[in-house]
């Protein structure tokens, strides 16, 4: 049986800030499981904007996580993302270029994605301008 988890539990095990809770979960992450884009997405905006993370501390918890054996699926392209985010990008900019499957392009008015894309992003990042 696969489990799909939430962010809290995800959250739970990382900070440890709720002993129990944090026991519960780390159980649940010894079974296989998945994790969602969706759930990293809010996982990093709440370790960032609630916990005070550093971008380096998250990449690391999120590198653990996705190494971790019981984990049976997850977004492609997370070393990209994780990578590009320790240098700066913005962690959601670079899963939604991941997470466009299908795309050849992704358009946008932000001009820090293609900067902090860099010159390998898995499709064509185009700037928009009035």
């Amino acid at each position: 049986m696969i489990t799909a988890v939430d962010t809290n539990v995800i959250l739970r095990a990382l900070t440890r800030d709720d002993p129990a809770q944090a026991a519960i979960a780390t159980e649940i992450l010894r079974l296989e499981f998945t994790l969602s884009a969706t759930v990293l997405l809010e996982t990093e905006w709440v370790l960032h904007a609630s916990y005070g993370w550093s971008k380096a501390s998250i990449a690391k918890a999120f590198r653990n996580l996705l190494d971790m054996s019981q984990l049976v699926d997850a977004p492609a392209g997370m070393d990209w993302v994780l990578t590009r985010y320790e240098n700066g990008a913005d962690f959601a900019d670079m899963m939604h270029l991941c997470e466009a499957k299908g795309a050849s392009r992704f358009v946008t008015f932000d001009k820090k994605i293609k900067k902090y894309a860099g010159d390998d992003p898995p499709l064509r990042v185009e700037t928009l301008t009035a």
